[in-house]
């Protein structure tokens, strides 16, 4: 059910999206080599850099080695769901001139948030440029002129890419509300998730949609979904929001997407326990994940970031299950259990999820080793970016409690 109701306030100050150019893949600097030489014809597509918004490239620029090489480079976007790369188009094959190209994409390509730009060399004639070593960086490589590809370690290669591409934005994800839930829970427990969007009195009206990112479910364009629209000055409500959406019997997290350039409204989420006799439960707010900052004290873990997670005091009262968002460019991480005296319990779980996956387990699953008392967990990010979640739920009551891990330290 979805309720309406005018809210007074004293001041109020909303985020916009600042407006900036559409871009996807790595900014120009000095390669100081070439790609991998898998073949006469082979195809790299940059990973670390995906579309930052919806919208449309009509400009790319990279590096070749070699110039006065005739119908050699083509541009190319792809879309990745889960582990599976597909075409969505390709501009080319243009001749190369200089080391440093810049090209018009005629027409433009329409690409979704999170495509992702490379190359093809398609003629015996140099080679695309890169940086080595990549640091944060890496980029996939396959053999011949690809239209679709799967992900594997053996095609990823460890230095940065060098193409870029820029166009015209339309929409983008404002930010993600990292858990929320409609399904069956453990004692009789019902889960459900409470959303409130408030607009601010001095904007227009905020249009944009839910997107729900399921549990376990590799994000893609197929993705359910519902749009939204308040009106200046007013708060709209959504009891069980999944419910409204259609997708009950599964948690998971939400996008919020708005148009490109408007204000983004403040969106509040309770997910509670629906006991019929009351509820317990918690708060949650919108993460952003425009104009954040890659830095100590984020909520959004990136490569390099590390940070913790305390479990239970009372491993007995209590139990504990660990969430993981991943963003736009997956993530690979490593969770590693402590005990409370401060020393290691076991070597740690490594994990890795593709773009826009969310996934929750129990802390013996998460971390590889059994929950205790007082025990916590570190957080090391190596690639991609992610949000991390514990939930610390009362066994008898069913009573959660959720904290979303912050940024502690960092080599960048």
């Amino acid at each position: 059910m979805k309720t309406r109701r005018l809210v007074v306030l004293a001041m109020l100050v909303a985020g916009t999206v600042s407006a900036q150019t559409l871009t996807v893949g790595n900014t120009y600097s000095n390669p100081n080599s070439s790609d991998g030489n898998l073949g006469a014809v082979r195809t790299d597509v940059e990973l670390t850099h995906p579309a930052n918004a919806t919208g449309t490239l009509d400009t790319a620029t990279f590096y070749w080695s070699s110039s006065g090489c005739s119908a050699a480079a083509k541009v190319k976007v792809f879309r990745r769901v889960g582990d599976n790369f597909t075409l969505v188009a390709e501009r080319g094959p243009f001749n190369i001139n200089a080391n440093l190209m810049t090209v018009t994409l005629s027409p433009a390509i329409p690409v979704l948030q999170g495509d992702l730009i490379g190359l093809a060399r398609v003629a015996n004639c140099g080679n695309p440029g890169a940086v080595s070593p990549g640091y944060d960086a890496y980029y996939v490589q396959v053999a011949g002129d690809a239209t679709s590809f799967t992900y594997s370690a053996s095609v990823v290669q460890g230095n940065r890419l060098q193409v870029y591409a820029t166009g015209t934005a339309t929409e983008v994800v404002a930010g993600v509300i990292p858990s929320v839930a409609s399904n069956q829970g453990r004692g009789g427990a019902y889960f459900r998730t409470l959303v409130q969007v408030l607009a601010p009195f001095s904007s227009s009206p905020v249009s944009g949609k839910f997107v729900f990112r399921k549990k376990g479910t590799p994000g893609g364009p197929a993705d359910a979904s519902m749009p939204f629209s308040v009106a200046g000055g007013s708060v709209e409500s959504w009891t069980d929001l999944l419910n409204s959406m259609g997708t009950t019997g599964n948690p998971g997290s939400i996008d919020v997407v708005l148009p490109w350039g408007a204000s983004t409204p403040l969106v509040g989420a309770q997910v509670y326990n629906d006991q019929g006799n009351g509820t317990t439960g918690f708060r949650e707010e919108l993460i952003p994940t425009i104009n954040h900052s890659f830095a100590v004290g984020t909520n959004i873990f990136f490569s390099g970031a590390t940070g913790y997670m305390f479990g239970p005091a009372d491993a007995n009262t209590y139990r504990a299950n660990i969430a993981v968002r991943s963003l736009e460019a997956g993530v690979e991480a490593t969770l590693r259990a402590y005990h409370a005296d401060g020393t290691a319990a076991g070597s740690g779980q490594s994990l890795r999820y593709p773009p826009n996956t969310w996934n929750q387990d129990s802390w013996a699953v998460m971390t590889g080793v059994a929950l205790e008392d007082g025990a916590y967990v570190r957080i090391s990010v190596s690639r991609g970016s992610a949000i991390f979640q514990v939930s610390i739920v009362d066994n008898i009551t069913n009573d959660p409690a959720d904290v979303v891990a912050r940024v502690l330290g960092a080599v960048i």
